[in-house]
């Protein structure tokens, strides 16, 4: 598929649109996006497959009650506020697991 410029804020808010028709009115969906427009290359059709994944699993695990809170941040200022990024998590825990298991290997 051909990664083009998507403005990501509109295609997070479309989607959330659909989202909210198709989920239970007890759960509540919290929403907050940058005054300006961001645009990343991708695929848009992706980008709603990966949030409908993520925001199924939750909505599952909720069953129904709970909410949803969905934040767009740059990951340049999530850094410089202190959050630790996805990829530096998923890349803690892939660290973490392959000393684990060399320790079972010895």
């Amino acid at each position: 598929p051909a990664r083009n410029p998507v403005n990501i804020s509109s295609t997070i808010k479309e989607f959330l649109k659909f989202l909210r028709s198709s989920m239970p009115s007890t759960i509540q969906i919290r929403q907050h996006f940058p005054e300006t427009d961001a645009f990343i290359l991708a695929d848009p059709t992706h980008i709603d497959q990966i949030l409908l994944n993520i925001c199924t699993n939750a909505s599952q695990a909720m069953a129904e009650k709970g909410g949803i809170a969905v934040r767009e941040e740059m990951v340049d200022r999530a850094y410089e506020s202190g959050m630790v990024g996805f990829f530096e998590r998923w890349s803690r825990k892939k660290a973490l697991a392959a000393k684990k298991q060399s320790k079972k290997e010895d």
